[in-house]
């Protein structure tokens, strides 16, 4: 009975570990239980801030808050290479250039994730400012936009004309902190493989 007990033990532990290591992208709660308000990416060991917490606020006001006791204290702008990252991780074909549509399973499961910023034509619309520009011309700010509707989805990366200073009130801003946290899904294996060891030197005795 002790035997069997332990064999189910170990193949549940096995099934969750299997099921969490494919969450590399979970949502995480910031201030209240439930909120799921910060994306995690344990690939990249980062979180992302939702969007929408930063609509209509400036590039400038933002960068501002990083400091200890801002509003975004221990925040930052996320690079491009980030951003590029996130996507990937969320299952993208990597192809992120204006005017490219696809990207469908990425904006479904991404999307709802970081927030939804506005609606264009029926379609609901991620908009974030990255932490990168160009420098010719000056001051293009990047930024990235996943899009949804029933006819297309799409998922880019590309550069706007406005003013850093502007505040937008249909795009945030991309914002990341690192995290560090203990691998559960390895922790597990290792945990599921000590029971099946032990179940087996319990078995060879009796």
């Amino acid at each position: 009975m002790i035997i069997k007990s332990g064999v189910c033990t170990a193949c549940l532990l096995l099934i969750v570990a299997s099921l969490d290591a494919n969450a590399a992208i979970i949502s995480v709660d910031l201030q209240t239980p439930g909120d799921n308000l910060v994306t995690r990416d344990t690939d990249a060991g980062l979180e992302w801030l939702d969007v929408p917490l930063t609509v209509n606020l400036s590039f400038d006001y933002v960068s501002s808050q990083f400091g200890s006791g801002g509003q975004f204290e221990g925040w930052r702008y996320a690079s491009n290479s980030e951003v590029i990252t996130l996507l990937d991780h969320a299952g993208g074909d990597g192809n992120y250039v204006a005017g490219s549509f696809g990207n469908g399973a990425l904006v479904g499961f991404l999307a709802p994730k970081l927030g939804y910023t506005q609606t264009v034509n029926s379609a609901s619309v991620v908009t974030a400012i990255t932490g990168d520009y160009t420098s010719t011309p000056s001051f293009l700010r990047s930024y990235v936009q996943l899009g949804y509707s029933t006819s297309q989805t799409y998922a880019i990366l590309d550069n706007t004309d406005l003013a850093d200073n502007q505040a937008r009130n249909y795009s945030g801003s991309a914002l990341v902190r690192a995290v560090s946290f203990v691998p559960v899904p390895s922790a597990v294996w290792l945990f599921g493989s000590g029971l099946i060891g032990l179940i087996g030197i319990a078995r060879r005795n009796s």
